[in-house]
């Protein structure tokens, strides 16, 4: 690994990296559509539920060293004894099954009441659980922050 990305993993804190949370987070609070999504009464609403597997190499986990940022020593809790942890990119079971996964349908103009309270994300020891989420326009989030210290959090869009 060069130089220059040791360095600006280095001057990256460890914490923002778990703001993988948002993943859609961003784009589906504060992105709207031009049509949008209008409430109504459903009699009889489908579902949809089924596994997501995963196929290919599993990648290797992203290694960080808990030494950036305004706390590294509370954060070295769930470093090993080098300081060092390590941040799986996803998550698969011995079934190929893939964890935190947001699947979602396009273009849905109409439909049942959105619920006003949306996820909750917890931080507590230096990490966000759940990692991924998925929330609605007008939705709360909530981020209850168990540690005592301020973490920050990002959001990716898809």
């Amino acid at each position: 690994m060069d130089s220059y990305r040791v360095k600006r993993r280095e001057r990256n804190n460890i914490l923002c990296l778990w703001g993988m949370v948002g993943v859609v987070l961003w784009s589906l609070l504060i992105g709207r559509t031009v049509n949008a999504y209008q409430e109504e009464v459903v009699a009889r609403g489908g579902s949809i539920i089924g596994v997501v597997k995963f196929s290919g190499i599993v990648p290797p986990s992203q290694v960080y060293k808990v030494t950036m940022g305004s706390n590294p020593e509370y954060c070295q809790t769930i470093a090993d004894k080098n300081g060092v942890i390590g941040i799986s990119q996803v998550q698969v079971s011995s079934k190929q099954e893939l964890a935190d996964v947001v699947v979602f349908l396009q273009e849905v103009e109409r439909g049942k009441p959105v619920p006003k309270e949306g996820p909750v994300v917890t931080v507590a020891r230096c990490q966000f659980q759940p990692r991924v989420i998925g929330a609605m326009a007008d939705q709360t989030l909530r981020i209850p922050m168990r540690d005592p210290i301020v973490h920050q959090l990002r959001g990716w869009e898809m």
